[in-house]
């Protein structure tokens, strides 16, 4: 059984501004814990953080799967904003969501609509990435810096930033 079998459990993904695919599989999933747009037969579930309000989701899938896709807002088995399974087996299955709230949880019930499968599926989430915010590190107030010493300050980008703006507070 996968992990994110039950909505419980969901896989948190984040977004990217191109498709940088999370590789699933249905092998082991069971049967849906929530209905679904078709008579669907397996599903397992993921999540995200909205960060806009608008973002695309797809889901590709080996020839002869039926597959497709529910998102809920905030809950498992919540209020469902778009239910997706409207092509031909194993074509992609996308809609772009819209009036996102940022900063919301929203879960994704992918499922399986034709036999038991174990093939692999690829779930795209296009959308800003996460921003994360640098750590501040203050100087302890033991620490004593007597007027006129030279100071040095050093700092490093690690949140994938490329653009960093920097403030210095005196007390």
């Amino acid at each position: 059984t996968p992990t994110n079998d039950l909505c419980a459990d969901a896989t948190l993904i984040t977004p990217n501004l191109e498709c940088a695919p999370v590789i699933g599989t249905f092998s082991g999933a069971t049967i849906p814990d929530y209905t679904v747009c078709t008579n669907a037969i397996q599903d397992i579930w993921y999540k995200f953080i909205a960060t806009e309000p608008e973002m695309t989701i797809s889901i590709t899938g080996p020839e002869g799967l039926d597959h497709g896709f529910k998102v809920y807002e905030q809950t498992c088995g919540g209020n469902a904003i778009v239910c997706s399974n409207d092509n031909p087996m194993g074509l992609e299955e996308e809609a772009v969501l819209t009036e996102l709230t940022i900063g919301t949880t929203y879960y994704i019930q992918v499922f399986n609509a034709t036999t038991i499968n174990s093939g692999t599926f690829e779930l795209c989430l296009i959308g800003s990435p996460t921003e994360t915010c640098p750590s501040i590190v203050e100087i302890s107030a033991a620490s004593t810096i007597c007027e006129g010493s030279e100071v040095t300050f050093n700092s490093s980008i690690d949140n994938g930033g490329n653009q960093p703006v920097y403030q210095w507070l005196l007390n």
